[in-house]
């Protein structure tokens, strides 16, 4: 970053990968529990929100390793790449 800005490119945007499911799916006994706990432990942002009266669940990821590609294969979650400024 310090280098763009001395090369007067300005800072680069971040991207992120946004996975947002019912909360249910991470709660104990959740079927993603596994996935909430390490999401606790290494500190990913997450929050939650209410949609069409369910509870869901958005962490925003760096990269989703593979052990954990399963999950883009769940109908009920919603993946999408994210650009933060």
């Amino acid at each position: 970053t310090a280098k763009e800005v001395a090369d007067e490119k300005g800072v680069s945007t971040k991207q992120k990968i946004q996975v947002k499911m019912p909360l249910s799916f991470v709660l104990a006994g959740g079927k993603y529990e596994a996935l909430a706990d390490r999401v606790l432990k290494l500190a990913f942002p997450y929050e939650i929100t209410i949609e069409d009266d369910v509870e869901m669940v958005t962490v925003w990821f760096n990269t989703i390793l593979p052990e954990h590609e399963f999950i883009a294969n769940d109908s009920d979650i919603k993946i999408k790449q994210v650009i933060f400024d």
